[in-house]
């Protein structure tokens, strides 16, 4: 048998698999384009609600409810968020919250810690964020109002 009728039937079999794939058999898979969003945040103090024993125990609540400002300092929206105690050594909180923003709400959940960066699961949204899925990154300055206490949100289609 000779070289050409060997290797016919393999040429014939890679076109069709190129073909069946779309042209894409090797190509690196897409990188998914994401929406950012960045904003400010004054905090609020914090309401704490002693469910168990006194003092801080399992199951204590944490409420807080923030506002969000853009990059110019104008007025754009609010959060409202509850977290449970989880933990006390080392200190770990259940959290859920919510964002009201222009065009809808986005909502999220996370571990909540003592370092000030905290990193959130977008859990969906509401209005123009329906089907919201990606992160939201919440930095603290450790002051309540400072330009230095920053929200980002990276939205995924």
């Amino acid at each position: 048998m000779s070289k050409t009728r060997m290797i016919w039937p393999i040429a014939v079999a890679a076109s069709a698999l190129v073909a069946f794939a779309g042209g894409n058999a090797f190509a690196a898979p897409q990188t998914p384009h994401v929406t950012t969003l960045r904003y400010t945040l004054r905090f609020s103090p914090l309401a704490v609600i002693d469910v168990g024993a006194k003092g801080n125990s399992l199951g204590d609540e944490i409420v807080s409810h923030d506002i969000v400002f853009s990059k110019s300092g104008k007025r754009v929206g609010y959060d409202a968020q509850t977290c449970t105690i989880t933990n006390l050594r080392p200190p770990q909180l259940g959290c859920s919250l919510v964002f009201a923003l222009p065009g809808g709400m986005i909502t999220g959940q996370y571990i909540g810690a003592p370092p000030p960066h905290k990193l959130v699961a977008i859990t969906g949204g509401t209005g123009k964020y329906v089907g919201a899925r990606g992160t939201i990154e919440v930095v603290e300055s450790g002051h309540d109002v400072s330009v230095k206490n920053t929200l980002t949100f990276r939205l995924i289609p």
